[in-house]
């Protein structure tokens, strides 16, 4: 699709092959699909410039430019019967061939395959963990671990813890996914067959069609819902006579789901220079509580930082929420300097017709377009400007009362001091005059 959205040409393709047919066929995104054949479509010219008839019959002379037909194959382990979809690709006259002899699905016989019963999710992590650090113990080096996922959306997650849980351990992981460009994951695999990279975490975009040498351990974080799914995630690993692990970690629910998917697995048996060995089955694991549960303080902290994380990303991103105040609202006591101005009681009348207006506008607002919610917003921020405006004449008033009776309060003091030192002094006088009336008795009488 790089190609073509350039200045790439397919005027000249005589056969068009579809590797992998039934995934492309599956995916979501089919916008490369009538891309690719609108271009095979255009006219080409033969290559010698006459049509291909008889050189002995009688050719136009203006070397006719005709169109021909382009070949499409479509290779796969599994085919769609999907009729939209195969119609999808404008096949004439199409032929199948079946290459299998069975209906069962063989694998490679240097794969050890083994399955992780977990009682928890956060569990089910741990032994991920212990498992890939059984292999580094192992192979005395950092191992090339592929770690499949159901979900496209949930890799990003684990990728990120396993990031966090395996960095100290000198491991590198990442996240590979169908998102990204294809130039992005170009590069990621190059990574990986070089070893800059040692845990991939992936969804089935990368089971198929993509070949990596040297992988290890090929893990099932999620359990595959076919036999194909199965067949081609452990299929990354035991490649060209080479060996391998493949882990399914599995919840106790899953069991016969799983026994269901593996049912029409083939396992060839191995030859030896001494005997012949019996083929291999899917081994069950048993890992003590006690190894995986060396990780599980450090997974707490982990958890922890990535919800805080989580949580601080949500909140520089929200939008602040507009409180819309109602009259009436936040009225208290004289004393409480922030509540709003005081309003008339609402009748049964009012009620009622308020009650209304807010079945009409819960009405109107699920089927009103994006005009009428920019006036209901500038409406809402009118009433606001209004309540505002009263709250603040309000408190205006208050802060008036409040002088006016501390200046009452204060000249009140002062005649009351004026008349307590007026009392004062009229009886310091009367006393004067006693004594001066006594002293006159005390003259005559000794007179």
């Amino acid at each position: 699709m790089d190609h073509i959205n350039t200045s790439f040409s397919l005027e000249h393709l005589q056969f068009f092959v579809i590797d992998e047919a039934d995934r492309l066929l599956s995916q979501k995104d089919q916008t490369w699909l009538p891309a690719v054949l609108s271009s095979l479509s255009k006219p080409s010219a033969s290559p010698f410039g006459l049509a291909p008839w008889s050189v002995f019959d009688s050719a136009p002379s203006d070397m006719e430019t005709i169109k021909t037909p382009v070949r499409k194959i479509l290779v796969s382990a599994t085919m769609t019967q999907h009729p939209g979809k195969i119609a999808a690709l404008n096949l004439h006259k199409p032929r199948f061939f079946n290459a299998a002899v069975t209906k069962s699905f063989s694998i490679p016989p240097t794969l050890s395959e083994y399955k992780v019963f977990t009682p928890s999710p956060n569990e089910k992590v741990l032994l991920l963990i212990a498992v890939i650090k059984r292999h580094m113990t192992q192979l005395m080096r950092n191992p090339k671990v592929l770690v499949f996922m159901n979900s496209v959306d949930r890799t990003k997650h684990l990728a990120t813890i396993l990031q966090k849980m395996l960095k100290k351990h000198g491991l590198t992981v990442t996240q590979f996914s169908s998102k990204r460009s294809q130039q992005d994951r170009d590069k990621m695999i190059e990574r990986i067959k070089s070893g800059t990279i040692n845990v991939l975490v992936t969804s089935d975009a990368i089971s198929r069609g993509v070949d990596i040498e040297d992988i290890d351990v090929v893990c099932n974080f999620d359990m595959p819902v076919t036999t194909q799914g199965y067949v081609h995630r452990v299929g990354r690993t035991a490649r060209a006579g080479q060996t391998g692990s493949a882990y399914t970690f599995l919840f106790n629910h899953e069991r016969p789901a799983f026994a269901e998917v593996v049912k029409n697995t083939e396992r060839a048996a191995t030859e030896t220079a001494s005997k012949r060995r019996r083929p291999k089955g899917i081994a069950e694991v048993a890992i003590p509580e006690t190894e995986y549960n060396k990780e599980l303080s450090r997974y707490k902290y982990v958890m922890n930082e990535i919800e805080e994380a989580k949580n601080k990303k949500e909140r520089h991103t929200e939008p602040t929420p507009q409180v819309e105040m109602k009259e009436g609202e936040g009225q208290g006591d004289e004393g409480e300097e922030d509540s709003p101005p005081e309003v008339d009681r609402e009748t049964p009348a009012t009620k009622a017709k308020s009650a209304k207006v807010v079945s009409d506008s819960s009405s109107s607002e699920e089927s009103s377009s994006s005009s009428s919610d920019e006036d209901d917003k500038s409406k809402r921020k009118g009433k606001q400007k209004k309540l505002t405006k009263r709250v603040d004449k309000k408190r205006s008033k208050k802060a008036k009362a409040k002088a006016e009776s501390s200046s009452d309060s204060d000249s009140s003091s002062d005649s009351d001091t004026d008349s307590e030192s007026d009392s004062d002094s009229d009886a310091r006088s009367k006393k004067k005059e006693k004594g001066k009336g006594k002293e006159k008795e005390k003259e005559k009488k000794g007179k």
